[in-house]
C-alpha cells in the first residue's frame, strides 16, 4: 500500500525513551519502525515529550524553564498526545509502542486507560531492583538537581564526546540527553 494509506482501524502512537526523541522510531526510510508500520497500513504518530526533539527549548533567557517530571509526562503529555490522535483520526482507541521510559509511561497509563487498544513495551521495567542497573547510583547526585535549575547534560555530553568509545565508562549505559519542553506529536506519512 502507498505510504500514508491507513488500512487498520486503530492508529499507532510511538513514545520514545528518556534520552531520545521521535528519531528513535524514525531514523530514515530503512531503519524506521514508523515507516515500517505505515507501510503495513497503520496511521503512525510519533510523540516527542517535553524536553525532547522539536519541543520548545528552555534556556537561561527563555520564558520556558525546566522543572517537569515523569508525572508530567504521564498525566499531561501522554494523555494530550492520545487526545490529539483521537481527535484527528476520529478513533476511540489506539495502539501504543513505548521504548524505555516511553514503555514505562505506557505501562503506567494502561492501568486506567480504556483508549489503549494494545501496548508494546520495549526495554522497559517498572522495577529495577534486581537488574544490576546503575540508576540507583544516580540518586546520590539528587542533591545537584535541587541545587541547580537545570543540569546541563547536553553540554556535559559535548565535553566528554571526544573520549567516548576510547575510554570505557559507565555513562555509555545511560541515555540522558534531551533538553526541550512541551510535547510534540507528528504524523508519519
Amino acid at each position: 500500500p502507498p505510504l500514508g494509506a491507513s488500512r487498520h482501524r486503530f492508529p499507532v502512537l510511538l513514545c520514545h525513551g528518556l534520552g531520545a526523541n521521535r528519531c528513535s522510531f524514525d531514523l530514515g526510510c530503512d531503519p524506521s519502525l514508523a515507516v515500517y508500520l505505515a507501510c503495513l497500513g497503520f496511521d503512525v504518530w510519533c510523540l516527542e515529550l517535553r524536553g525532547h526533539g522539536r519541543s520548545d527549548r528552555p534556556g537561561l533567557f527563555s520564558p520556558r524553564h525546566f522543572g517537569w517530571s515523569f508525572d508530567d509526562y504521564l498525566h499531561i503529555d501522554l494523555p494530550t498526545a492520545i487526545a490529539k490522535v483521537h481527535k484527528i483520526t476520529s478513533t476511540l482507541q489506539l495502539h501504543v509502542v513505548g521504548h524505555s521510559m516511553g514503555g514505562m509511561l505506557c505501562l503506567c497509563h494502561c492501568g486506567t486507560a480504556s483508549e489503549i487498544r494494545s501496548a508494546t513495551v520495549i526495554a522497559a521495567s517498572l522495577d529495577f531492583r534486581n537488574t544490576g542497573s546503575d540508576f540507583a547510583r544516580l540518586l546520590k547526585g539528587k542533591w545537584l538537581a535541587h541545587a541547580l535549575p537545570a543540569i546541563p547534560v547536553g553540554l556535559l555530553a559535548l565535553m566528554v564526546s571526544p573520549c567516548t568509545g576510547r575510554i570505557k565508562n559507565r555513562l555509555e549505559e545511560f541515555s540522558l540527553w534531551g533538553d526541550n519542553v512541551d510535547p510534540v506529536v507528528t504524523r508519519r506519512h
